[in-house]
């Protein structure tokens, strides 16, 4: 049972998810996702993302680690962090383990 720290950008957005899975009431990504992956959702071939985006996102990731390692800063844990640099926007969102997820069983 390890942390793991997600990163996902598309175009000019990104987000940062951090997962504890020593937790055992940390939920998981399918939690976040509910539903299976669409055909219509757009890769980054079609959308394009921008270098300074996956700079910014990687070096967010970073920093989580860091701070996990040094046991510093919040709980970033059930917790995503959603960047939209056209407007320079930053925020976290809180969410739950999902009652009939697949995590809760295990």
């Amino acid at each position: 049972k390890k942390i793991l720290i997600v990163g996902a950008i598309s175009k000019m957005d990104g987000h940062i998810f951090t997962f504890d899975f020593k937790k055992k009431t940390d939920p998981c990504l399918k939690c976040f996702y509910q539903a299976e992956p669409s055909d219509e959702i757009l890769n980054c071939e079609y959308e394009g993302i921008l270098g300074p985006v996956a700079g910014i996102v990687g070096n967010i990731q970073a920093i989580e680690v860091l701070k996990k390692i040094l046991k510093i800063g919040d709980k970033s844990s059930k917790k995503i962090l959603i960047l939209d640099l056209v407007k320079l926007n930053f925020r976290r969102v809180e969410f739950f383990k999902k009652k009939n997820c697949i995590c809760k069983k295990s």
